[in-house]
Order: C-alpha cells, then structure tokens, then sequence
C-alpha cells in the first residue's frame, strides 16, 4: 500500500502527473515531510504542472493550525489566501 501512488504521491509516474491542477505546496523547515514537499514540487514541475512551492524557515508540522499565534503560520495563512484568490 505505501508504493501506491494514491497514498505516496511522490512515487506517480511522470504521466500521471502531467495533467494536475496548478499546485501550492508548503515546505516546512522542521518537518519530517519537508523534502518530500520538494521533490515533489519538482517532479511536478518536470511534468509541466505549474507548481507555488513555499518554504517556510521557521516552519513546523503542523503549523498552520497556529496560525492565531504564530507569525509564521499567518505568514503560510496568508500566502495559502492570496495563492486561492489568484488561482481559483
């Protein structure tokens, strides 16, 4: 089950990626999943998908949650906001 590209993204093959949707993808600094978050961007990327890949220094998993705390987690809310506002 966890080669499954259904539950593992990142191991889809180049053809199945080539037709997502435009992609906004938070990459958190102090997060077990932040270079999974990277190289997907990029194998989207490679696949022609227009990819918004963020990368948050300060960032921790989760973090989004804080966002009524945590200037970087406002910092993610807002930039999530403005990306749908642009995109959808």
């Amino acid at each position: 089950m966890v080669l499954n590209p259904d539950v593992s993204p990142l191991l889809a093959e180049e053809d199945d990626m080539k037709d997502l949707p435009p992609t906004f993808i938070s990459a958190m600094e102090f997060d077990v999943f932040r270079d999974d978050a990277i190289f997907y961007a990029k194998r989207l990327e490679q696949a022609g998908v227009k990819v918004k890949m963020l990368h948050y220094e300060n960032g921790y998993h989760g973090q989004i949650g804080d966002f009524k705390w945590s200037e970087t987690a406002r910092g993610m809310m807002g930039d999530v906001l403005f990306y749908l506002k642009e995109n959808l």
